[in-house]
């Protein structure tokens, strides 16, 4: 794909929210791109911080930047894209990375390949919280509604796709608060094909006020959204309603609580005790419960209710040690894996090794 620059007008949509010290090199990532006919349209959501200020700065004719109160990711982003003027679309996540050549290397593949309507790229993922890198090497295959109902391959940020199959599947639906992007790529999946860009094109940032590092409540919405958003493509898949249309969703969960998401749930129903939030903890823990894969939140629930009798201080001293160590376990284990990759020749970047 190496022949002549496509000339297409690409509209680059990203969101901002109190994220002002990363509004420089983001945005100047999308300004530098070696493709030029871009539109660059950023949504301030409401921030309280200098976002929008530095936002403004820019002196770009290239860059819009528009603001509102604040309404939360899926409305500013839809926002954006209605405004959008380019037949092509490219999300960027606030604070992340787009490398120079990202916006011509994906282009190059919509437009040599009409029957792919959604393009992703390798990712390079900086953890910020735990201080190591690693690089998400996705392969998508014929299927990739299956893959995507398997594992979301996507980290969100990275993707471009046309504008016409995204309307045409109604776009971000104002449900997904959270797991917005799997919903939307598990409907595309259905009327276009996918295709990775096998290069490092994006460099996304792992924070603390992000679904990764954030509020373990936000965390717990995450994995039972993302898993609604499998449930309603299967749904479609047998002629089905779509569940969240048809408003039959919270008769879902039950069903939608796997034993990975389960034992998440329980882990973020402890994080809350931590913090003393045991009203909201007790509640999370019996949602995980509605699993029937039972071992881990049955044994953090049996631990949650002995130590309460402690009282909260000693019971948050306890399951803090427990979260920690959990967690020292789970970096070892990523570190581990990225060693292995780095040996087997693929591309892992633990941060100072």
């Amino acid at each position: 794909m190496e022949g002549k620059p496509v000339q297409t007008l690409v509209s680059i949509v990203t969101v901002y929210y109190n994220r002002g010290d990363l509004v420089a090199d983001s945005i100047g990532s999308l300004l530098s791109q070696t493709h030029r006919d871009i539109e660059i349209i950023a949504v301030d959501d409401g921030s309280t911080d200098e976002t929008y200020d530095r936002l403004r700065a820019f002196d770009d004719e290239r860059l819009t930047v528009i603001r509102h109160q604040n309404q939360g990711f899926v409305g500013s982003i839809r926002k954006g894209i209605e405004m959008a003027r380019g037949d092509i679309i490219a999300i960027h996540g606030s604070g992340d990375i787009s490398h120079p050549d990202r916006i011509a290397r994906q282009l190059a593949v919509l437009a040599e390949r009409p029957d792919v309507g959604v393009v992703g790229c390798y990712v390079e993922n900086r953890n910020l919280l735990r201080n190591y890198s690693t690089v998400h090497m996705p392969k998508v295959g014929p299927d990739a509604g299956r893959q995507l109902a398997e594992a979301n391959f996507l980290m969100h940020g990275e993707v471009m796709f046309r504008k016409q199959v995204y309307d045409a599947v109604g776009g971000y639906r104002p449900f997904f608060r959270l797991a917005q992007d799997r919903d939307l790529w598990l409907r595309m999946s259905e009327r276009t094909g996918f295709h990775i860009v096998p290069e490092i094109l994006y460099t996304r940032f792992v924070r603390l006020d992000g679904v990764g590092g954030g509020r373990p409540d936000r965390r717990a919405a995450q994995v039972l959204l993302s898993n609604l958003a499998v449930h309603c493509y299967e749904a479609r898949c047998r002629n089905e309603p779509d569940p969240v249309d048809a408003g039959r969703f919270e008769a879902l969960m039950s069903i939608l609580l796997n034993r990975e998401s389960s034992r998440i749930l329980a882990l973020c129903a402890t994080e809350l005790a931590i913090a003393g939030r045991s009203d909201e903890a007790d509640a999370l823990f019996r949602r995980s419960l509605a699993s029937r894969f039972l071992t881990v939140p049955l044994a953090l629930f049996g631990l949650f209710k002995v130590t309460r009798l402690a009282g909260s201080r000693l019971q948050g001293r306890f399951l803090r040690y427990l979260v920690t160590r959990w967690y020292e376990a789970k970096d070892r284990r990523e570190r581990r894996r990225a060693r292995q990759a780095t040996e087997s020749g693929q591309v892992a970047l633990p941060a100072g090794e």
